[in-house]
């Protein structure tokens, strides 16, 4: 999912002058140990052109477009981005300070007729905004709670970049433990589905 976008940032900073990207992590060391040694790689393997400033974690284009990294706690207000994209949103448990933090970038991203993506592995627990719109979610009335939204799920096992890899190693942990696929943590992170481990969530006194 993080690299799918990088590539498609790259693309519309190629095509589009001036254009802004803008990468959000819920913590700013997220992206650099994430996102930056991708678009570096996609720089190289793609011969972008990209000029690097790791002070700011921005990748600015030869025409001037850019595509920088940020932490939940930067101040948006009055920025201005073509494309937005928040990674890992399984990791924003709070609603209501992810949506505070949306509220500043959406103006901005309106006015350039922007898009705005959510992206994440399912987490191990079941909240957040991200869990709320790709779980669902809804009022009272049986209206959604976020209706706003379109959701595209998937799994790993279904990119044709991870798959083959991926069920290697799965293969080995099935000949380990026939039963692994019972493991919450299997199931989230191999096959994109929200299970919680209730063995991680007992009191004892």
């Amino acid at each position: 999912k993080t690299e799918g976008f990088l590539r498609y940032a790259g693309g519309y900073c190629l095509r589009v002058p001036r254009s802004r990207c803008c990468v959000l992590y819920a913590h700013r060391i997220d992206g650099k140990d994430v996102a930056w040694p991708l678009l570096e790689d996609l720089n190289e393997k793609y011969g972008w052109g990209v000029k690097f400033n790791q002070n700011d974690l921005s990748a600015t284009f030869p025409n001037g477009s850019k595509i920088k990294i940020y932490g939940a706690d930067h101040r948006f207000r009055g920025q201005r981005n073509d494309l937005v994209f928040v990674d890992e949103a399984q990791e924003f448990l709070d609603v209501v300070e992810l949506q505070k933090v949306l509220r500043k970038l959406i103006p901005g991203l309106a006015e350039r007729r922007g898009r705005l993506f959510l992206a994440g592995t399912p987490g191990e627990q079941q909240r957040g905004l991200f869990w709320e719109i790709v779980s669902g979610a809804k009022h009272e009335d049986g209206s959604l709670l976020h209706p706003e939204w379109i959701v595209v799920t998937g799994s790993p096992l279904e990119n044709p970049h991870t798959r083959e890899y991926l069920t290697e190693q799965l293969d080995r942990y099935r000949r380990a433990n026939p039963r692994i696929e019972e493991e919450p943590w299997i199931q989230r992170e191999f096959f994109g589905r929200w299970v919680v481990d209730a063995r991680h969530n007992v009191v004892t006194i």
